[in-house]
């Protein structure tokens, strides 16, 4: 009877995991789409969008170390686990950089903050360099390639249309990253129609 209560729990356990892992991931994405909202505006940030940036970084920190709290037990981490730990240690010490501060002290705290996650991170790969993380899997690259193309297409679409109005600014040059794609496609096209 116990032993079926503890493997309930462990079970548990590894649903709030995933779980904390998931609303993490979720608020920084919202965040990602929050920033680009902004960089588009092309201003200094509403006092509003500044609260906005901040709240998700705020959540999305506390949804990882809720999820890396979890292993605090372990100093090595089981080979399933490494990844999405290691992960967490990198996505917060990006969330501390984007925090928004007009205090230079709390800036200067929110760069030492993402500073000890870097070093956690460089710290257990030195400690442990027989561990690899699980390489990606084929689909999550097919799916983030799928996704850069769609927005480097978009972005040469809206740069075509700006160009064929008349009059007003000339349509902003492509970015570099897009740049890249566009040749990667023109590539694959070439090679897949042998041309």
């Amino acid at each position: 009877m116990h032993k079926r209560r503890v493997n309930a729990v462990r079970h548990y356990l590894l649903i709030c995991r995933q779980l904390t892992y998931e609303i993490a991931e979720t608020y920084g994405e919202m965040l990602d789409i929050k920033m680009a909202i902004v960089e588009e505006q092309q201003t200094t940030p509403s006092p509003h969008a500044v609260r906005k940036i901040n709240l998700l970084c705020a959540e999305c920190i506390r949804n990882f170390e809720l999820f890396l709290d979890s292993f605090k037990t372990a100093n090595k981490f089981h080979s399933d686990n490494v990844r999405p730990v290691l992960i967490a240690y990198f996505y917060m010490g990006c969330m501390h950089l984007k925090v928004i501060d007009s205090n230079v002290r709390k800036r200067i705290e929110c760069i030492q903050k993402s500073i000890d996650c870097y070093q956690l991170l460089v710290s257990y790969c030195e400690n442990y360099p027989d561990v690899e993380p699980e390489p990606r899997a084929q689909d999550e690259v097919k799916k983030k390639w799928f996704e850069l193309k769609l927005v480097a297409k978009k972005k040469t679409d809206e740069r075509t249309k700006a160009g064929q109005t008349a009059g007003g600014p000339p349509p902003s040059p492509l970015d570099s990253q897009t740049e890249r794609i566009l040749d990667v496609i023109d590539c694959e096209f070439q090679a897949q129609f042998g041309l």
